[in-house]
């Protein structure tokens, strides 16, 4: 017990009964997420053996459909049966504000401390039935630095062109990667994090759709017919 008020441990004292934990605290500490923060998102926390935080999800009308745990150690579930929802910090955006896209609550809460308007997705794309919430919106994607990332912040800008006002891109500084790249968080941990996560929004490329190469393909063969 001396060691670790020296270490700055909690302890307690023989016969006392259990400690109390606060989840949120738990779970915001090991996911490297500011706990106001995940409070904007509804955060509260499960009683249970392990600490665990319950987040609910709004589906394409703004209204709760689902909720989303995780606790320290694992990256979370959406309740069984239930549709995956969006992370919206107490409201849907409203015409002619600006959002940003990333994926999952935890990188949405942390890029939301920094003062921006966030939804979190719940997967690497935006899902179709939710252009709608961002009819009259400026949408900025952040996604992460992988190929999953890239391609579904492509699937999501297409599923958003009819109803955004705009579409940008940003592209987190760091190298891109095939699998489990860079996210919001893992910048803001870096020296002068802060600085690079704000530069790379600022600098965000109007999106433009890819124009699909409809001429035919012309074949040349040689004068014996060989390919």
């Amino acid at each position: 017990r001396r060691l670790k008020r020296e270490l700055g441990l909690p302890c307690r004292a023989p016969g006392e009964g259990r400690m109390n934990v606060d989840p949120i605290d738990v779970v915001s500490r090991a996911k490297r997420v500011p706990r106001e923060a995940l409070e904007r998102y509804e955060a509260r926390a499960e009683s249970g053996a392990r600490p665990q935080v319950v987040v609910p999800v709004y589906d394409e009308h703004g209204k709760v459909c689902s909720q989303f745990r995780f606790g320290p150690n694992d990256k979370g579930r959406f309740d069984k049966g239930k549709p995956a929802g969006l992370f919206l910090p107490g409201r849907v955006p409203a015409g002619g504000e600006r959002w940003c896209l990333v994926e999952g609550v935890k990188d949405a809460a942390a890029l939301l401390s920094l003062g921006y308007l966030v939804a979190g997705l719940p997967g690497c794309s935006l899902p179709e039935r939710f252009a709608s919430l961002f009819a009259g919106i400026e949408v900025i994607l952040v996604p992460d630095l992988d190929d999953a990332g890239v391609a579904g912040a492509e699937r999501s800008a297409g599923r958003l062109a009819a109803t955004a006002a705009s579409i940008r891109v940003a592209r987190l500084p760091g190298t891109h990667t095939p699998s489990r790249g860079t996210d919001v968080r893992d910048v803001l941990a870096q020296v002068d994090g802060e600085r690079r996560v704000r530069e790379a929004i600022d600098r965000a490329v109007a999106w433009r759709p890819r124009v699909a190469d409809d001429r035919p393909e012309i074949i040349v063969a040689d004068i014996e017919g060989r390919e």
